[in-house]
């Protein structure tokens, strides 16, 4: 008898757990469906007209904006110029560090001249000389104490000498080491002390800089040299500045199938090489519809507009945005031109509505 009232029991429990998880169950279907929240009753058909007079409205209009496409590039040289050393010599000075913006003509680095000296005050001293011997030649043959051999050896000497100062001279100008054009220095490939030979890099610069973009082979139509585009670097935090397009290299890349457009122009203050920038490719324009941010109002994640019918009254309006600016936003989907929508959605209340 004991074991039979225990199984009732265990029966009974399991029975009012049951019926205590299908009443949770029903309970959280009603919630669901709205059966505890206060409903709007709705309009009778000879309400009067909504919304109110006050409240403010507007005609959605179509802009005109322009279409761009960024593509993206980096900040490389127009030019990189190696200055080289044409002799062999020691390192004295260095007048020049990276980043610093040279002249054409400017010394950028020195080398020993002291052995160089010397040897063209020899040939300076050798010439000297020279012209002493061809002025008493001349003297003696008009003298008649040389004969015309002798006058023609001595000018021969005299032009050799000549011409040895004149390469003493150059080679001497050498150990001055001069920026070959305007620029700015990348960096600098030697210091004091250091031993130089002839065709060895002393010093790297670039004379203007350029972006250069990767352009699908979609856009290239669009694009030909002259043309004027927008170009932004993000690292400067500044806006676009305007560049031209120098060049379209006449080869695609196989895998990306794009091909490189290089743009140069004015550069900003502080742009060096490696920078990350875009290029804006115009593509013509196209027509947006625009609201003010203030007649948006959102359900849950869904944004809305109240859209005023041809008899006054509300209705809700379902939409999908685009890009937002400062006072309007763009709606994509949803409104077309000429409907009249609510500009201050937050004045709406529930009775405004229609169902």
């Amino acid at each position: 008898m004991k074991q039979v009232i225990q199984r009732f029991s265990g029966a009974l429990r399991l029975g009012l757990m049951v019926f205590v998880a299908l009443g949770a169950m029903v309970l959280l279907m009603v919630w669901l469906a709205g059966g505890f929240t206060r409903k709007i009753a709705p309009r009778e058909p000879g309400a009067p007209p909504l919304p109110p007079a006050d409240l403010p409205v507007t005609t959605v209009t179509a802009t005109r904006v322009p279409v761009v496409r960024e593509v993206t590039g980096s900040i490389a040289a127009q030019h990189e110029i190696h200055v080289a050393s044409q002799l062999l010599g020691r390192v004295t000075a260095v007048h020049a560090s990276a980043g610093q913006r040279v002249t054409q003509g400017q010394v950028l680095v020195e080398l020993e001249e002291a052995e160089l000296r010397s040897r063209l005050q020899q040939a300076e001293a050798l010439l000297r000389q020279a012209v002493d011997r061809l002025e008493r030649t001349e003297k003696q043959v008009q003298g008649k104490t040389l004969s015309e051999a002798e006058l023609v050896r001595a000018r021969t000497e005299e032009e050799a000498a000549r011409a040895r100062v004149d390469e003493a001279q150059t080679v001497l100008a050498k150990t001055r080491i001069l920026a070959p054009a305007d620029g700015v220095l990348i960096e600098r490939l030697c210091e004091v002390g250091d031993t130089v030979t002839p065709g060895q890099a002393v010093a790297r610069l670039y004379d203007r800089l350029q972006l250069i973009a990767t352009v699908p082979e979609s856009l290239l139509t669009r694009l030909s040299v002259g043309d004027e585009v927008a170009v932004q670097v993000d690292a400067l935090g500044k806006g676009a500045c305007a560049g031209q397009i120098d060049e379209i290299v006449p080869q695609a890349q196989a895998l990306s199938r794009a091909f490189q457009v290089k743009v140069t122009g004015p550069c900003p203050a502080g742009l060096i090489p490696g920078m990350f920038g875009r290029m804006r490719i115009p593509l013509g324009a196209r027509e947006e519809l625009h609201v003010p941010t203030t007649a948006i109002r959102r359900v849950g994640q869904v944004p809305t507009v109240f859209r005023v019918l041809p008899d006054g009254s509300l209705l809700r309006q379902f939409v999908q945005l685009g890009e937002a600016g400062a006072d309007t936003v763009v709606v994509t989907s949803g409104l077309e031109v000429g409907d009249r929508v609510v500009t201050d959605a937050a004045r709406v209340t529930p009775a405004g509505e229609r169902p």
